[in-house]
């Protein structure tokens, strides 16, 4: 068997909150857990690539990334620009209020 090539840790807290979220929210969350840079915990995966990753419509993409902003999962930083153009930058978070996590 061979070691993965890389690895997302994902938060307690986050596995328990996602029986009551989207699967579009749910997948959302682990492709940018998948992206995110290891030192600073930035990521900025196009709406296009999530959906192409996760085998979802981007449709889907935006309403999980409305559904974990509203929840306080994520926050994102909308129209960054970088040498390609402009991307979001998404960062995962823990949301402050303990009633949306359980």
């Amino acid at each position: 068997m061979t070691e993965p090539k890389s690895w997302s840790k994902i938060p307690d807290d986050f596995i328990v909150a996602s029986a009551r979220l989207s699967k579009a929210a749910i997948v959302v969350y682990l492709c940018v857990a998948k992206h995110s840079n290891f030192h600073s915990g930035l990521s900025w995966p196009t709406g296009r690539t999530m959906a192409r990753l996760m085998g979802i419509s981007q449709r889907q993409i935006w309403r999980g990334v409305a559904e974990l902003k509203r929840a306080g999962w994520i926050s994102i930083s909308e129209g960054v620009k970088t040498k390609g153009g402009t991307t979001n930058l998404y960062q995962l978070s823990k949301p402050s209020d303990k009633s949306v996590i359980g």
